[in-house]
């Protein structure tokens, strides 16, 4: 059952259960991506409406799960199909095209440079980075930086957010064309005002940020997200 499941997997055993599942990618968009699970009862074709490589790995995981639950095929597709993730690798416009991550250390800042690179195409990415502070600002940096063209550091409007000119030293010692904005809204329209059609605008650094992006663009409160 489940907890054997489990269990075996915290005893290091959990590789042995997880070559019974595999994954392909298929298919892939700004609205989603479908794949296909090798699960230990059957085969899948599903899809989900989020961003990122790393999410099929996620889908996988909770398909092995969902199998050991005895979840039946139609109801694991239609709970991937139906999953929401605000504020994660989430498109709120096109042309420019602008996109909003919560990445708030370096593996997910990571994560995020993958998927831009490997399922975006765009001419210039202006990056609208705030942080906490007290979160790790030069691996995030360290994963953002390189691939940005233009960079607005702002904040968040909650009390940990980090002052914008420390992140605009930082973007700078890196050799970034950078500037500061007092705001995530002030941030998001000043990128939007330098972005032509074909760019890439990027806000990340913080789920505050990310959430505020939202709130600005959508006009949803962000406490609501």
């Amino acid at each position: 059952d489940l907890w054997d499941w489990l269990a075996a997997y915290e005893k290091n055993e959990g590789g042995k259960a997880f070559r019974d599942v595999t994954w392909e990618a298929l298919e892939s968009g700004l609205t989603g991506q479908a794949f296909e699970v090798s699960g230990r009862l059957g085969a899948y074709r599903l899809s989900i409406p989020l961003l990122g490589r790393h999410q099929l790995e996620n889908a996988a995981t909770a398909t092995a799960a969902l199998e050991v639950l005895g979840i039946g095929p139609d109801h694991i597709a239609r709970g991937l199909a139906g999953v929401r993730w605000p504020g994660r690798l989430e498109v709120l416009r096109t042309a420019p095209l602008l996109l909003v991550d919560g990445a708030h250390n370096a593996d997910s800042a990571r994560r995020l440079r993958q998927t831009i690179e490997e399922s975006i195409t765009y001419r210039r990415l202006i990056l609208v980075i705030g942080a906490s502070s007290d979160k790790d600002i030069v691996g995030m940096l360290g994963e953002l930086a390189p691939i940005a063209d233009i960079a607005i550091a702002t904040r968040s409007r909650h009390p940990r957010a980090l002052e914008p000119h420390l992140l605009l030293a930082e973007l700078e010692n890196r050799g970034i064309a950078a500037e500061a904005a007092g705001s995530v809204s002030a941030a998001i329209e000043r990128a939007l005002e330098l972005a032509a059609p074909t760019d890439l605008v990027c806000a990340s650094g913080s789920l505050f940020v990310a959430a505020e992006a939202i709130e600005h663009v959508r006009g949803v409160p962000a406490e609501v997200l």
